[in-house]
């Protein structure tokens, strides 16, 4: 039986898709700036709800085994993948392999994550905070009054963390920045998670008027205004833009209002597109950038379009840039699911 939430699916659809454009657009677009308000911390606010939805009553006894295998295992495995492709491409591009491996294991072991890697480590740090603080047994004032505190401590950690950025010692730098990255990440993380979290606790009959389209929308449109406002966002890098607190407000709003418009999408028609993209967000996330896929599609687009002007043409540009992008990753999806299936074929024949 399938209990997937297809509206959850759909809106990490979008931000998937957020993602993808954010990684191939070539200027600061005004999809890129509306998109980078929210387009990573939504996936941290799904996961805070489903979790309050799925376990209000339900004691998790091995939760940290079980986020360790469904997080960490595939940060590994997708890391030593990622690293091999890198050596490859050094070779055929005869840049500095030593260089190149050292920081990619160095990233890896330090949980910095290889590209868009760190989005594993982070999440599971966020969900081990959240559990070894036994957030979910505190009284909501309790549960209030720490996301504050983690909201005061992650803007006060910007001080360290620009002075770092300012050393000059590029190995210093690394060595200092890559590990307090990981740990403030796993902040950023478990602060949305408990957004995510607290949403779901809302009363029914206000939750009925926030998940209102009437509210949705116009809250979506305070964040598009908001967000353009709010330039150089890059979580990865530990950048929550110009204006850090607006990017925070603005994360919330958007990421709730857009998982409210999709929902009430959901109820009228069918959103597979988006739902697709949403069930194999994980494998999407750690694959489009780091295997050079958003490269490739771009190289291909790029034939035939290379517009650099903020004009229609870029836009389609970018938007067929995305769709190839994704076309080549159901392709890969096909084919493993194909090889697993021959894999487990040919197992049970010599069994």
């Amino acid at each position: 039986m399938d209990n997937r939430i297809e509206y959850f699916d759909a809106a990490k659809g979008l931000g998937m898709l957020l993602i993808i454009w954010g990684h191939i657009a070539t200027l600061t677009d005004y999809v890129s700036l509306w998109a980078s308000s929210f387009k990573v911390s939504i996936f941290f606010i799904i996961s805070g709800m489903l979790v309050a939805k799925v376990n209000s009553n339900k004691k998790n006894v091995n939760i940290y085994e079980k986020l360790y295998k469904s997080l960490i295992i595939p940060y590994w495995k997708y890391s030593l993948i990622v690293l091999f492709v890198h050596i490859a491409v050094c070779c055929i591009t005869s840049d500095k392999i030593l260089s190149v491996f050292i920081n990619d294991a160095y990233a890896t072991l330090t949980f910095r994550g290889i590209s868009t890697l760190w989005f594993l480590p982070s999440l599971f740090l966020g969900r081990c905070i959240y559990s070894k603080i036994d957030f979910k047994n505190k009284t909501h004032t309790v549960q209030i009054i720490i996301v504050i505190l983690t909201l005061a401590i992650l803007y006060l950690a910007m001080i360290p963390v620009n002075l770092i950025k300012n050393i000059s010692d590029e190995l210093i730098y690394k060595l200092l920045l890559y590990p307090l990255l990981t740990i403030l990440k796993g902040g950023v993380a478990f602060f949305f998670f408990a957004v995510g979290w607290l949403s779901v606790q809302i009363p029914l009959k206000y939750k009925k008027i926030f998940c209102s389209p009437y509210f949705c929308i116009p809250l979506f449109l305070i964040n598009i205004i908001l967000s353009l406002n709010n330039k150089n966002v890059d979580i990865n890098i530990y950048n929550f833009g110009d204006h850090p607190l607006l990017f925070f407000i603005s994360s919330i709003i958007g990421s709730l209002s857009v998982i409210g418009i999709l929902k009430f999408l959901s109820e009228l028609v069918k959103l597979r597109f988006l739902n697709w993209i949403g069930r194999n967000s994980l494998f999407i996330m750690v694959t489009h950038l780091p295997l050079y896929i958003t490269v490739l599609a771009s190289k291909c687009v790029h034939v035939f379009i290379n517009e650099q002007s903020a004009s229609p043409l870029y836009y389609i540009q970018s938007f067929i840039t995305v769709f190839l992008v994704v076309i080549i990753e159901y392709i890969m999806l096909q084919a493993i699911t194909k090889i697993k299936a021959l894999f487990k074929k040919s197992k049970l024949k010599s069994d």
